[in-house]
């Protein structure tokens, strides 16, 4: 939490006040779908995630308050990166999920997009939203997604 949520909301809050003197400001916040949809084996991650999003969202709607606010804030929210952090915790439980990474570098493209385009918020790679949009319609039907993206029986959680 300090880094991945702490880290986030001290660097924005402390940047605003400058941020707002621009015609042109932009806060990039890098979001996860395990701060959307509940993550197997990251908790913590998972947690600190949901946080960010759930700030920063406040965040947006207090700024569009403002008469003479121009920064933009973008959530990237991210499904998997071939990192190898990300190969480190994911390939111990789930190597099933190895198979959906994304490269690093067309994820650092994808996010310039972003930045560049103003965008509020994005989702890559695009099949993610989707996960996201069955988890908030229908719960069970996400969480048997998530079990057979992970090849783990279909055991109540």
């Amino acid at each position: 939490m300090e880094s991945n949520y702490f880290g986030y909301v001290n660097i924005a809050l402390a940047a605003i006040p400058h941020l707002q003197k621009s015609d042109t400001a932009s806060l990039t916040v890098v979001g996860s779908l395990a701060g959307r949809v509940g993550s197997p084996f990251v908790h913590a991650y998972s947690a600190s995630k949901f946080a960010i999003d759930g700030f920063f969202n406040c965040l947006r709607h207090e700024l569009a308050f403002q008469k003479e606010n121009k920064i933009v804030i973008t959530n990237c929210v991210l499904g998997a990166i071939g990192t190898q952090n990300f190969f480190d915790t994911v390939s111990v439980h789930s190597e099933s999920v190895l198979k959906i990474a994304v490269s690093p570098e067309d994820t650092a493209r994808r996010i310039l997009e972003g930045i560049v385009g103003r965008e509020k918020q994005f989702y890559f790679p695009a099949f993610i939203q989707a996960q996201y949009v069955i988890n908030s319609i229908s719960p069970a039907l996400g969480y048997k997604i998530l079990r057979i993206a992970h090849n783990l029986s279909d055991r109540t959680a």
